[in-house]
């Protein structure tokens, strides 16, 4: 009993390592996951189709408030391991794409209506928003429901 003090760490440390403890989600919690997280995504953005610069300006704002909440909702998460990867490829894409907002946050600044449009217009061809796509076919691909994501 007088080495049982070194155990305190050991143990520790094991948790930390191991995640804290948490289980990986399963297949259906972690459809259900991305799922719930891609929805209030979803209504941020379609929340910035407006015409007033100013509302425009709170509502990118919003945007990229809630693309951070979810990329570290889905960072926190421990995935099934067949889709670590394409978990991975969600957060920083996600991340990724609330950080290009910027740029449509500063021509709002600015008044810039061509630099808004222009932003609006090529957002299809955004490098990140082409990364979440191809992490949700990825998903689609193994048989995982994430269709809110795959069809954005």
């Amino acid at each position: 009993m007088r080495h049982s003090h070194l155990l305190v760490p050991v143990i520790a440390a094991a948790l930390v390592l191991g995640g804290c403890g948490e289980e990986r989600l399963s297949k259906p919690a972690y459809e259900q996951r991305v799922r719930e997280t891609y929805a209030d995504v979803h209504r941020a953005l379609r929340a910035t189709d407006v015409n007033s610069t100013t509302l425009l300006a709170e509502r990118v704002a919003a945007a990229q408030a809630s693309l951070r909440r979810a990329a570290d909702r889905l960072d926190d998460t421990d995935p099934p391991r067949d889709v670590e990867s394409e978990n991975d490829e969600l957060v920083t894409a996600l991340r990724a794409y609330a950080d290009d907002l910027d740029e449509l946050k500063l021509a709002v600044g600015r008044g810039d209506l061509e630099e808004i449009e222009s932003f609006s217009t090529h957002s299809r061809k955004n490098r990140a928003i082409a990364q979440i796509a191809a992490a949700a076919e990825d998903l689609k691909e193994k048989r995982y429901n994430v269709e809110a994501f795959a069809k954005e």
